[in-house]
């Protein structure tokens, strides 16, 4: 006997496999099987879009079913277009406060969920600014990720070499460089570069300092200090969004490949720090904007029991539910992502969205950007995604974004 779903096969990356479900009937002659169709959690209207979800499903590759409801009827679900990822963060502020505050909904019956983190980072930004509290139920917030902290250092370090704290956070980076060497490496290009009237990160580069760095960092050390002078000269030359391309196009890019087996994940998210720094004309604004952010999140951070609204990766959120979810990002990309179409196998993305659209109770809104807040492989604009496409328009509601003026 086996009890299983098909259609929320979800976790081939941790080494599931979709056809031990599939293959049951043929490993087992005679198999008998029983569906359980009838669905407690959702209203009509949202397993019918569920149904719809199915029904895009390749022939012969899944176990035929239709859910049916239980509960009485309300709206349809909602797909909403925004411009970009701002527009959509600030539509999620406004309904959010106005389930909470106009309709009695409690904030920690709310639920955004995404197919990657990177998708999330405006909405963080658009939830912190607003007073909204906010609990990530599937890691840590954008600006208090490793990777995020670790360039943020290095662009403040190239942007005022006087920073050691942020020099140190990067120094320890390479092999064999504690805060004690770290210390003196800084203190050596700072001698040099008064002594010599050199810029200090032109120093760098000088034997004596070169001297102080661990024999095992020498190899990383050349390509740090070139791609330091890199990132200085795209934020002479350029506004903060080149320094911060030009910085993840260097030493920590490479870096991160070494450093982490889910490298191509942390890439995008820095990729997300690109859109944002778009924003900025001087680079002292771009850095004041992430300290403030800063100190908006991490020193208030909102325990697990508090009411506040869950931000989730669709994977996490499987087995949860929620009386209004926002399914944000639903873009060719994003949901499904590059990756998986680029590799022309979707479907795992196809059932991913199946767990998303089954975790709403009440209400449930489908958003995604029509400008992609940084330059991709396609350029900057977006299609919605194809699984928003395949299904029958009767299914749902579109919902116009009123722009105010000054967006």
């Amino acid at each position: 006997m086996a009890v299983g779903d098909d259609a929320q096969c979800i976790y081939s990356w941790r080494g599931a496999n979709f056809e031990n479900i599939m293959s049951f009937p043929d490993r087992h002659p005679g198999t008998v099987i029983h569906r359980i169709e009838t669905n407690y959690r959702s209203t009509p209207e949202i397993l019918n879009l569920a149904n719809g979800v199915l029904m895009a499903q390749p022939k012969g590759r899944h176990f035929d079913k239709e859910l049916r409801a239980a509960r009485g009827h309300m709206e349809k679900p909602y797909v909403v277009q925004a411009m970009d990822d701002r527009e959509q963060a600030e539509f999620i502020v406004k309904r959010v406060r106005s389930l909470h505050e106009d309709e009695g909904v409690s904030l920690s019956s709310i639920a955004v969920l995404y197919r990657s983190h990177f998708i999330a980072v405006e909405t963080q930004i658009a939830l912190a600014r607003a007073g909204i509290p906010y609990h990530i139920t599937s890691g840590v917030k954008f600006f208090e990720r490793q990777h995020i902290r670790d360039l943020v250092a290095l662009l403040r370090f190239v942007y005022n070499p006087a920073d050691e704290q942020a020099w140190a956070r990067i120094a320890v980076l390479l092999p064999k460089v504690g805060e004690k060497g770290a210390q003196k490496i800084h203190a050596a290009a700072r001698t040099h570069a008064r002594d010599f009237q050199k810029n200090f990160i032109d120093a760098l580069a000088a034997e004596d300092v070169r001297s102080k760095v661990a024999r095992d960092a020498r190899g990383d050390w050349e390509s740090l200090v070139a791609s330091l002078k890199q990132v200085s000269g795209a934020m002479q030359d350029g506004k903060p969004a080149d320094a911060v391309k030009t910085a993840i196009d260097g030493w920590y890019g490479d870096y991160l490949k070494g450093a982490y087996g889910d490298y191509t994940d942390r890439l995008e998210e820095l990729g997300a720090l690109v859109g944002f720094a778009q924003r900025f004309e001087e680079t002292q604004d771009f850095l004041a904007q992430i300290l403030l952010l800063n100190s908006e999140t991490s020193d208030r951070h909102v325990d697990p029991d508090t009411d506040a609204v869950k931000l989730t990766t669709v994977h996490q959120a499987k087995g949860l539910e929620y009386d209004v979810v926002f399914v944000i990002g639903l873009a060719d990309g994003q949901f499904p992502g590059r990756r998986s179409i680029e590799a022309g196998d979707v479907e795992e993305e196809r059932r991913l969205f199946y767990v998303a659209v089954t975790r709403a109770r009440n209400e449930l809104y489908l958003s995604f950007p029509k400008i992609a807040s940084r330059p991709g492989p396609g350029g900057m604009m977006l299609t919605p995604s194809r699984f928003l496409q395949e299904l029958s328009p009767n299914l749902y509601q579109e919902l116009k974004i009123k722009r105010l003026q000054g967006w």
